[in-house]
């Protein structure tokens, strides 16, 4: 007999906590989904001329409903005396087959309206964040796609697009991309369009007619993965071409592959974001074209490069040459890897 009382007392406590924290709290959150619906009835019986026509969707504000006495009682999230959110929840209405239709949505924390709140996906075409070059034409790139969770796939040509870009001035600017769905719940996704005055323009303005800096200048210094780089010139890609300010290594030419990877690696991240793989010279030298200035041999696209002895060459002038290193060695291989590297000359600087 005891064991029964014990179990039943055990069955009408779980009970008791079901109703009080699931079922009382659900049955009283619809009680106030429907007393808000009231409210927004008697809002829009006194004004009618508020009322959407068409297929428009008019929204009141659970705010606005306190705020104009249309509710008695204060609606509060689940064992907290915390209202729920003013802003966030409302009443939509909306003329379906000739009659007004009410949807009302309540966000009270852990528990929400199952009416759909939620406004669609946009896509954008091209990155959300990009960056022009002053002066450079700004193309609108648009929508890829709007998707909706209750209308699926919406129209494109619905988004509506606001902003401007101004390239005749560096500055931040922004484009707004917003779609609605048929509740009218509202997305709107921002792409930031960056006009700058970029590396390439100013190399490019300074060397006019040239393609390299020559001699020793004194301004074309930059700093990049924590290390001091000189700008050599720019390529007709609109690159800007670098060179390490001081020694970076000795190696033999036949490991250079696996060394100029291993230097690539230990570049940070966003250096190496803004590396271009580039071809290099690698044409044999002899006595007789020391001084050459053009290249005949090039290798296959690489990340990084040793700067060629035509690359030297070019950027000699009247004072001095920027390009040649503190100390600069010329090795040849024999004909067997087996056999000695022998150097040929060491010059000193």
């Amino acid at each position: 007999m005891k064991k029964k009382v014990v179990v039943l007392l055990v069955i009408a406590f779980i009970l008791a906590l079901v109703w009080f924290l699931v079922l009382s709290p659900i049955f009283t959150f619809r009680q106030n989904e429907k007393m808000v619906e009231n409210a927004a009835r008697e809002y829009f019986e006194l004004n009618s001329r508020e009322l959407p026509t068409g297929e428009r969707v008019k929204t009141v504000s659970l705010k606005t409903l306190y705020y104009n006495k249309f509710l008695e009682k204060d609606i509060y999230v689940p064992f907290q005396r915390k209202n729920c959110s003013l802003d966030d929840s409302w009443v939509k209405v909306k003329r379906v087959d000739g009659k007004y239709e009410y949807y009302t949505y309540l966000d009270c924390g852990i528990i929400k309206s199952s009416i759909d709140a939620k406004g669609p996906e946009i896509r954008l075409k091209g990155n959300t964040t990009m960056s022009l070059s002053l002066g450079e034409e700004y193309q609108e790139l648009g929508v890829s796609s709007v998707v909706d969770d209750v209308d699926g796939n919406l129209k494109v040509d619905d988004v509506v697009i606001k902003g401007s870009v101004d390239t005749s001035k560096i500055g931040n600017y922004e484009i707004t991309y917003t779609a609605f769905d048929h509740l009218s719940n509202k997305t709107t996704v921002t792409r930031t369009v960056r006009v700058v005055q970029k590396l390439y323009q100013t190399v490019k303005k300074q060397l006019n007619d040239s393609t390299n800096y020559v001699g020793y200048p004194e301004n074309n210094y930059l700093r990049l993965s924590n290390m001091l780089f000189r700008i050599y010139g720019v390529d007709d890609n609109k690159n800007v071409i670098i060179v390490a300010d001081e020694d970076v290594t000795n190696v033999n030419y036949s490991k250079i592959d696996k060394w100029l990877k291993y230097y690539y690696d230990h570049l940070n991240k966003k250096t190496k974001k803004m590396i271009v793989p580039s071809k290099y010279c690698n044409m044999t030298i002899d006595e007789a074209n020391l001084g050459t200035k053009e290249c005949s041999s090039y290798t296959n696209n690489k990340k990084v490069y040793i700067p060629s002895v035509v690359e030297v060459n070019k950027a000699q002038g009247t004072d001095n040459n920027f390009m040649k290193t503190r100390t600069m060695s010329w090795v040849s291989n024999m004909q067997d890897a087996k056999k000695a590297y022998l150097t040929r000359d060491v010059f000193y600087y």
